[in-house]
């Protein structure tokens, strides 16, 4: 059985420079019957889009509010659910969003459902959370504008980084699919460079 593996952030914890490793590295994973599907990512020109960011929002209703990951969809408006169904399933597949940690019970059912006959592991690097937000407050005043307080910004991204809530979430929605997945493993990513070389 193949495995799929579900990098699910958190966010500020390098995810970013994951994805750039495994964008770049594309040809050579798929050497190893590795696939990071390319055509899934949100932009593979660009630093930070270079990830899997429409599976958050692919059960979600807040695609109909604001249309926040309509963008995040790459190449336009298409059906993600039918690209997924039709990847190799010859070969392993890795995916990786950081906003995977917002998703629903509801919504890692569904994708766990689309993802039949993979084993599927999910991988999950915590950062210490004071740490954690405050970096995730300066690139919201660097890079997105924001210019309320640092206490203002904790107190709405409060869930993106309570842990508990997000392994729990995880945790209960995976525990129907217990004979064909992995339990939620909690590790630091790893790739061995050996196996690229």
């Amino acid at each position: 059985m193949k495995s799929a593996i579900i990098h699910i952030g958190s966010p500020k914890t390098g995810s970013s420079a994951i994805q750039l490793f495994l964008t770049n590295n594309f040809a050579k994973l798929q050497c190893q019957s590795i696939s990071y599907p390319l055509d899934l990512v949100s932009n593979k020109n660009i630093v930070g889009l270079q990830a899997h960011h429409g599976l958050a929002g692919l059960f979600s209703n807040t695609t109909n509010g604001g249309g926040y990951f309509d963008k995040l969809i790459p190449n336009g408006s298409f059906d993600f659910k039918d690209k997924i169904s039709k990847l190799d399933r010859s070969c392993d597949l890795i995916f990786s969003s950081e906003m995977c940690v917002s998703m629903s019970e509801d919504a890692i059912e569904k994708l766990v459902s689309l993802l039949h006959g993979y084993q599927i592991h999910v991988v999950l690097y915590l950062r210490e959370q004071s740490d954690a937000l405050q970096s995730s407050y300066q690139t919201g005043v660097i890079w997105g504008g924001y210019s309320g307080s640092f206490n203002e910004w904790v107190s709405d991204k409060r869930d993106a980084f309570d842990y508990s809530k997000i392994i729990s979430r995880w945790q209960r929605s995976m525990l129907e699919f217990m004979r064909r997945v992995v339990w939620l493993t909690i590790i630091q990513w790893t790739i061995s460079w050996n196996c690229l070389n």
